[in-house]
């Protein structure tokens, strides 16, 4: 693996990298030559498990001490110090590493070379060699294969005992939806729901299971999964290659070259309760002397998202509100939170001599697109209230969410006739 992302996971996670063990005159580094570039997703899951872990639990001696390829293939973490939770969040991280090239960090399976040496390539990366025997793999089985068109067929029949259970999840998914699965092979009847939730932009794994009777290695692999979802392009499968940042190929395209690694919205503990990622804005800022987060967002575990502002910006945005109406709020709070909150009022056009000017949009084009991002966001809001209207069956809860359904399934129904209408005038003229 390169030095540069050796030493990405040595500066982000200290209390587990920082301290190896051994002589000083002995190579004490934990990464061992054999481990490729393709395989930094899984560390970086991993250890952002691990370094949770030891605050959460206190374990003061938690260590990795050797990160290598097993003999049969696979990525393996030798961890001194640990407990059960950390035993089942590093078995399932061996155990994804079966279904990613160790060399380029796409979707992947166990080849062997004419020497007997095991691999874990890609399609395009497998010249020389042949598929490992499946005793190589136990008590695995060969990976499903994500971003495959049968990938999802593929998941169903390899777990016909669970999925008649929620299981939802995209094509790229399937080799992480595996170990989840895995960790519940014999204890099918906890395991409750599998799905996956998009913000726009990254990927969260919801995963439900009886976490009162679930073992503590059940609770290390979900929350191994969840982590690793998010680093997971959820149509290929690929979670590499990664640039000098960590950053996945995939993420860089249509986030920009500069782009952070993806981060889940949410994970869940050692006792499998949820915890929200919070996203804060912090200050000082113009207009907003005090210290701390200004603005704050926390996200609830099937989609949700609660926005807590300090009492001076909400101060602030009255006043935004009264001098510019809701617009004027809208902008303010859009600037908080580094969005774009309207529809620019100009175009840039090309005229036909190949110059560019701005020409006004009129109200048709600005409602037009209006009517757009609502139907996009009420589709949106439709599936995710139909999911947790099936979560909630049998509560209190359902009735309101199948109210509140129906409600935006009426927006979406006027908004069609409205366009249908639009388009017989169209043709009328």
């Amino acid at each position: 693996m390169r030095p540069e992302l050796e030493q990405l996971l040595r500066s982000r996670f200290p209390i587990l990298y920082e301290h190896p063990l051994g002589r000083p005159e002995e190579d004490s580094t934990p990464f061992k030559p054999e481990i490729g570039d393709g395989w930094f997703a899984i560390l970086l899951a991993l250890s952002g498990v691990l370094d949770r872990h030891v605050s959460a639990a206190g374990l003061d001696r938690l260590q990795v001490v050797r990160i290598q390829s097993l003999p049969r293939g696979g990525l393996h973490c030798y961890v001194i110090g640990q407990d059960n939770f950390v035993r089942g969040a590093v078995n399932a991280a061996f155990h994804m590493s079966l279904a990613v090239s160790s060399l380029s960090g796409r979707p992947g399976r166990p080849m062997v070379n004419s020497d007997g040496e095991t691999f874990i390539l890609a399609p395009d990366e497998v010249d020389g060699h042949k598929p490992a025997p499946a005793r190589f793999l136990e008590p695995y089985r060969a990976p499903i294969g994500a971003g495959r068109p049968q990938a999802l067929t593929l998941l169903g029949r390899r777990w016909s005992c669970l999925v008649s259970k929620d299981i939802d999840v995209p094509a790229g998914w399937v080799d992480v939806a595996d170990v989840v699965l895995s960790a519940f092979i014999d204890k099918p009847e906890q395991f409750d729901r599998l799905e996956a939730w998009r913000d726009g932009a990254v990927g969260q794994l919801v995963v439900g299971w009886d976490s009162v009777r679930g073992a503590a290695s059940q609770a290390g692999a979900v929350a191994f999964a969840v982590s690793m979802a998010a680093l997971v392009d959820p149509v290929t499968g690929a979670s590499g290659p990664v640039d000098d940042a960590g950053t996945p190929e995939w993420w860089r395209r249509s986030n920009g070259a500069s782009a952070a690694p993806p981060v889940p919205w949410g994970i869940y503990d050692s006792d499998g309760g949820w915890h929200s990622r919070e996203d804060l804005v912090a200050g000082p800022t113009e207009r907003h002397p005090s210290i701390g987060a200004l603005v704050s967002a926390t996200h609830g575990e099937i989609g949700g998202l609660q926005i807590s502002l300090k009492p001076c910006v909400a101060q602030v945005m009255r006043q935004m509100a009264s001098e510019g109406g809701s617009d004027g709020c809208a902008d303010m709070l859009a600037k908080f939170l580094g969005i774009s909150s309207a529809m620019p009022r100009q175009a840039i056009v090309d005229d036909r001599n190949g110059d560019t000017q701005a020409v006004d949009r009129g109200p048709e084009a600005i409602n037009a697109e209006a009517n757009e991002t609502i139907r996009m966001h009420a589709s949106a809001a439709r599936a995710q209230l139909t999911t947790a209207a099936a979560a909630a069956r049998g509560t209190g809860r359902e009735e309101g969410l199948r109210a509140a359904c129906w409600a935006v399934s009426a927006v979406l129904d006027s908004l069609g006739a409205e366009a249908a209408s639009a388009d017989r005038s169209t043709s009328d003229d």
